[in-house]
């Protein structure tokens, strides 16, 4: 669902305005200021987030990070992601490459990455202390994904590469597959934690404390494949989950 509350809309279009003038130092050289705030607020008004419920100051800086690094929403370069009230800021594999060949100390040629299928031809070779691979897809073939494989060319005709089997990641989608479960969950305990603090107003009781303990346990399990499937921008929302929840919780232990 597009936002389409003209006066939010106007807010974020000012205060984007506003920032952009104050940092331009920051901005990248040759940068359209008109171009981004234009494809900025396309993005707002047909995209398919709602945007309404976040406040507006967080979508500004949202937005203010893709100027900074010089990555176009409308392009797919990066996103603006909706979490409850905030906005939290991604980049998509396009803007990680444009960052990659624009920042490298070694300048990069090309990047790119294959999947592997049944009856290509893949192999690994480092010969005379240099590495590089060889790849020969099996025309047209439709087989099973056996693996992938990402290249960066750099223009000295130096590489590097990396590889996934298909074992990592079916186990990489098998930890993505349950964030939003544990998140459930951990959202869940957070609200009832939350309601057992207020209806006892600030005394502990055996109740609060199973329920902060069953907090900690799933806090644990989910920072723990954040940890290992690198998704920052859940990390971060999560986290601002745990800080309310752990606040809250400090400021009745001050209490008593």
């Amino acid at each position: 669902m597009a936002t389409k509350d003209t006066n939010y809309l106007v807010a974020v279009h000012k205060g984007l305005d506003e920032s952009l003038e104050k940092q331009v130092a920051a901005l990248p050289e040759k940068f359209n200021k008109q171009r981004f705030l234009q494809n900025c607020m396309t993005v707002l008004q047909d995209g398919q987030a709602d945007f309404s419920k976040c406040e507006a100051p967080t979508v500004v800086r949202t937005l203010l990070k893709g100027a900074f690094l010089g990555l176009d929403f409308f392009n797919g370069e990066c996103y603006a992601i909706p979490y409850g009230n905030q906005c939290q800021f991604q980049t998509d594999y396009k803007g990680e490459i444009k960052l990659c060949k624009r920042y490298s100390s070694n300048p990069i040629q090309d990047i790119y990455a294959k999947v592997v299928r049944e009856g290509d031809k893949f192999e690994e070779v480092i010969e005379n202390g240099k590495q590089y691979v060889n790849f020969r897809p099996k025309t047209f073939s439709n087989g099973e994904i056996i693996g992938a494989f990402a290249v960066v060319l750099y223009k000295d005709g130096s590489m590097m590469y990396d590889t996934m089997s298909k074992e990592d990641k079916e186990k990489c989608n098998r930890l993505l597959r349950k964030i939003p479960v544990l998140a459930d969950i951990a959202e869940s305990s957070a609200v009832d934690l939350l309601s057992l603090l207020k209806k006892y107003d600030g005394t502990v009781t055996l109740p609060m404390l199973e329920e902060l303990r069953a907090f900690n346990h799933i806090a644990r399990d989910l920072r723990s494949i954040i940890d290992r499937v690198g998704d920052e921008s859940f990390a971060i929302s999560f986290g601002d989950t745990c800080d309310r929840v752990n606040k809250k919780i400090e400021s009745i232990f001050d209490e008593n």
